[in-house]
């Protein structure tokens, strides 16, 4: 199986409310995988495949945000925010 992607107008408009940090990697991504293709080993590493829709999505961490609960310098919480991209199959 082949997939493809494509930058949408709705991709840019996603893009343009993100934070910078998290939008310049999701758009890095973005590029990657429009210029070079979804390659086997992108699809091992993030893809997951969604029984229901029969969608395969690309997962990939694009923030993690660490900070101590309640100001505490041991107890840490751990929020990683994920960037999805739908792929169509060829």
């Amino acid at each position: 199986m082949r997939y493809k992607r494509e930058f949408t107008k709705q991709n840019f408009e996603e893009l343009m409310t993100m934070p910078y940090g998290r939008m310049v990697k999701a758009a890095a991504i973005l590029q990657l995988i429009e210029e070079e293709g979804v390659t086997p080993e992108m699809i091992e590493k993030w893809g997951e495949y969604d029984k229901e829709k029969g969608i395969m999505y690309l997962v990939f961490e694009v923030e993690d945000i660490m900070e101590g609960v309640n100001g505490s310098e041991f107890f840490k919480r751990r929020d990683i925010l994920d960037y999805c991209i739908a792929l169509s199959e060829l």
